[in-house]
């Protein structure tokens, strides 16, 4: 109303307009104020110094996703690993600079939705000036033990509670309520194909929110929304990251596979971690009481939706953090369970239990103070750019890291002569190698051995052994398997395979070279099939020097 009309209403009416505009005003500044905090939290977390690949099998592993997603290799077909064709946006390096700049924005992108979903949770029971600080020293105090899958695992998990907890209020009304679990949906598309699992959180998510229907109607008006959306984020997507359509079945049975058998067969549980776990579940059960708390007064769908969110959240936090035990695991249990924690508290009427067991949860988060280091975080942040701007730079990152893996790997020059011009896998993971070397990578669809953990995945990378080019090489390390395995039972198919098909060309005592050869054995013969009882010594029988012996084990249920 413009400044002449005042004149014309009574006073109390004017007083009123005066508050109103002055609460407006308040409102605007609020997030303005709030702005310094969040740049200085992506100025301190969001990213980190350039990273080129490196020898190790962690190392390794990033690379080669980066090096496939570079090299536009068929994710399905060629390669399967837990990340997808969008996995670089998670652990970016230097060896793409699109790629490398996209990292960057996806890790600036994460850090904005995770600040903002933890300030709208202290927003509620903190006054502004207070909430954002707050929220700032809370996402820099993790900020070193958490990638950006986490980041936004957690974010997304604070939206869908959000979304229920409003959705049947007075603000939400027909059609406006299908996106929420829509947006959720399309993202967990996304986000399918950066990291499989990070991808799996979140489309349950979106499918909790969207499915929380108050009726049918509002049911099928969710799914004619969401469904669609899924459908189209996830083959753009896959056609943007340069992936062929009629790879997706091949490439979700594959990850969905290697999402299944990760439990069974990675599993690490120290002795000295019964703590931790006691503190999970008293963290697990005071969650879900806390929801259930937080529920009342809501609609049953909305109950039951924020109920499911807490246990979807909370059991991919125990899945992902305990399976394989270590500090650098366990956090996103605590990094979910504490976002959780803090949505509950803001929704409370006396939130001093929420707020006590997230500050507990969150303290089990191992803190650094090097993201506190301004000259530290100016130059990471000045060779990243540099690194983006100038191509010299990168060129010569590249070559320092290309000359450090060499280092590492003492390949003969034998060996490397030998390997120019072919297709060269290497086992068992280190992938970073043809990279280093500038050989032409051509991998296994599971491309370091320890992953192919199921018979199903055994089998994929040996018949992608014997079909590969017949000028195939093979360079083998000799390395200790991880947590102590026998390395000839890791991939039993796979092994077989070689040895029926290739052959040892060049070696020294660290890598040997297998050339590809036409098959060198025949169809198995049975020797003998018995019954035998645990820890019952079996004979081998007796073979000739030119024959293989195979023993195949069924277990009794």
């Amino acid at each position: 109303m413009p400044p002449w009309h005042l004149s014309m209403l009574s006073p109390e009416r004017t007083e009123t307009i005066r508050v109103a505009r002055q609460r407006r005003l308040g409102q605007l500044r609020h997030p303005l104020r709030t702005l310094p905090w969040l740049a200085g939290a992506i100025a301190l977390t969001a990213f980190s110094a350039p990273r080129a690949p490196q020898a190790g099998l962690d190392p390794s592993c990033t690379a080669g996703i980066n090096i496939a997603s570079s090299a536009r290799l068929r994710f399905g077909p060629k390669i399967l690993m837990t990340f997808g064709p969008w996995g670089f946006l998670d652990t970016p390096m230097i060896t793409d600079w699109s790629r490398f700049f996209a990292g960057v924005l996806f890790s600036v992108a994460a850090v904005t939705a995770l600040f903002v979903a933890i300030y709208s949770c202290l927003r509620r029971v903190l006054i502004p000036p207070v909430a954002a600080p707050a929220t700032f020293a809370l996402i820099s105090a993790v900020s070193l033990s958490v990638n950006a899958g986490l980041w936004w695992c957690c974010a997304s998990a604070i939206f869908a509670l959000s979304a229920l907890a409003v959705r049947h209020g007075p603000r939400m009304r027909g059609w406006i309520d299908a996106w929420p679990g829509a947006a959720l949906a399309g993202f967990g598309t996304l986000m399918l194909q950066v990291k499989f699992s990070d991808g799996l959180v979140i489309l349950a998510l979106g499918g909790v929110v969207t499915i929380a229907a108050s009726s049918p109607r509002s049911l099928v008006r969710n799914l004619v929304v969401a469904v669609p959306l899924l459908v189209l984020t996830f083959a753009l997507a896959w056609l943007l990251a340069g992936q062929s359509l009629r790879d997706i079945p091949v490439w979700l049975l594959g990850s969905w596979e290697i999402t299944l058998g990760y439990s069974q067969a990675m599993a690490d549980r120290p002795p000295d971690y019964y703590l931790r776990y006691a503190l999970a579940a008293v963290l697990t059960l005071v969650a879900v009481a806390l929801a259930v708390q937080a529920s009342r007064g809501r609609d049953r769908a909305a109950r039951i939706g924020i109920a499911l969110v807490v246990v979807v959240t909370l059991e991919f936090g125990l899945k992902h953090g305990f399976t394989r035990d270590d500090a650098g695991h366990e956090v996103s249990f605590f990094l979910l369970a504490g976002g959780v924690l803090l949505w509950l508290a803001s929704r409370l009427r006396r939130p001093a239990l929420a707020f006590t067991a997230a500050a507990l949860a969150l303290v089990q988060i191992p803190h650094g103070f090097q993201q506190f280091d301004l000259h530290r975080t100016r130059a990471q942040w000045s060779t990243s750019v540099q690194a983006l701007l100038d191509q010299d730079y990168g060129t010569r990152l590249q070559a320092q890291a290309r000359a450090e893996a060499r280092g590492h790997y003492q390949l003969p020059p034998s060996m490397i002569n030998a390997a120019r011009g072919h297709p060269v896998s290497v086992d068992p993971w280190e992938a970073a190698l043809p990279w280093a070397y500038s050989l032409d990578w051509n991998p296994t669809p599971v491309f370091q051995s320890y992953a192919a953990y199921t018979p199903a995945l055994d089998r994929i990378n040996a018949e992608a052994i014997i079909t590969a080019p017949q000028d195939q090489i093979v360079l083998r390390h000799r390395t200790q398997a991880i947590d102590e395995r026998n390395p000839a039972w890791e991939t039993p198919r796979y092994l077989l395979a070689l040895a029926c098909n290739y052959h040892p060309t060049l070696s020294d005592p660290t890598w040997t070279m297998l050339i590809h050869t036409h098959g060198r054995c025949s169809n198995p013969r049975t020797i003998e099939t018995r019954v035998i009882s645990a820890r019952q010594t079996v004979p081998t029988p007796p073979v000739g020097p030119d024959h293989v012996l195979i023993t195949r084990f069924t277990p009794a249920p």
